[in-house]
Order: structure tokens, then sequence, then C-alpha cells
């Protein structure tokens, strides 16, 4: 998917109403992706700049669907499912609780998102960006929720640019698998737990 007509210019430097527009077509592709019953999980992601893997130099994101849950995502669903039974809450939920509650990993909260630095990062200067109220599926989004991710978007990759002076970087957009039942399939996908 192609971020913007300008050559030059990815999300930190776009104004606003392009960001928007990215925001609602990433919602629209997902949308579109997942109305095919052989696409278990879709996945949208930005490799920005030759280290992190982008290979091509016009601004651009990728978005692929997968006939089945990969491994990772379905160690979170597990864990998560395990944590729900256990104390009948969501672990998402709950993490996020933990972290607004200590304050010290937290470097936003606006617009209905929590931005933070996770106590288990696996890479330097890692962020991520949750919805404040329990959410599952990027694509159940309203209006008013997509304006804020917006907002929020831009800020953090314009602040992870001015503070490291322009680095390479990669985000993924972690949601909820293909909720459209597969032939013959109770659940979502038979790859689930």
């Amino acid at each position: 998917m192609i971020d913007s007509p300008e050559h030059t210019k990815e999300i930190p430097d776009l104004p606003l109403e392009q960001v928007q527009r990215i925001v609602d077509t990433y919602v629209l592709r997902l949308k579109a992706l997942m109305e095919k019953r052989s696409h278990c999980y879709v996945l949208l992601f930005k490799n920005y700049g030759k280290e992190a893997g982008a290979s091509l130099a016009h601004p651009h994101s990728q978005i692929i669907a997968t006939p089945i849950v990969p491994q990772e995502v379905k160690g979170r669903l597990q864990a998560a499912k395990a944590y729900y039974e256990r104390n009948g809450r969501c672990l998402f939920c709950d993490v996020i609780g933990e972290e607004l509650r200590g304050g010290e990993r937290i470097i936003e909260e606006v617009d209905g998102y929590v931005v933070l630095a996770p106590y288990d990062s696996r890479f330097p200067f890692e962020v991520s960006i949750y919805p404040r109220d329990h959410s599952h599926d990027f694509t159940t989004m309203t209006r008013e929720q997509r304006r804020g991710l917006t907002r929020v978007l831009k800020r953090t990759l314009s602040r992870l640019k001015l503070l490291l002076e322009d680095p390479p970087y990669n985000f993924m957009l972690q949601t909820a698998p293909n909720p459209v039942p597969r032939p013959g399939k109770p659940s979502y996908c038979a790859t689930l737990p």
C-alpha cells in the first residue's frame, strides 16, 4: 500500500489528513481481506529504512493474509485465554491498567490510546500503542477511534524520528484473527487454540 504520492515523505512528515487516509485505508484493506474465509490471519506492517528491511524507497506499508495463525500470535492468544480462564479478566486490559498505575513506562495517554515502553521490550526504543478501552479487532474501530489512532501514530513516529535522528523502524498492527467462520470449522480457524 503506497502511503503518500510524495516520494520522500513518511508518516511523521505528512499532514494529519494524509495520515488519516492511511489509517482508514488500513481498515478498509483488512476488512476486504478478512471477507475471504481462506484468510485466517491478516498482518499489516511497515518497514522503514533499509536496515529495517524496506525493499522500496517509496513510502509504503504492506499487508499479508495467511491461511494459518502465526505461531507468535497463537502463543499470545493461548496466554490470554489461560489468563482469562484463571482470572476472569482480559490480560491486555490488566497489563494496561497496571502500567497506568505505575506510570514509569507510560509515554502518553491521549485520544483514547495508551503509548508505552513495554516492560519486556525485545528491541531498544520499542513502543506499544494500545486502545484505552478493550478492543480486539482493528477493523471495528469507530471513526473517532481511527482519528485518535491517527494522531497518536503520527505523534509517536514523529517523536522517534526527532529523538533518534530518523532511525530505521518496523511497526506491526496486531489484531484478532479473522472472525469469518471457515466451512466445517465452528471456531475462527483450525489453527487457533
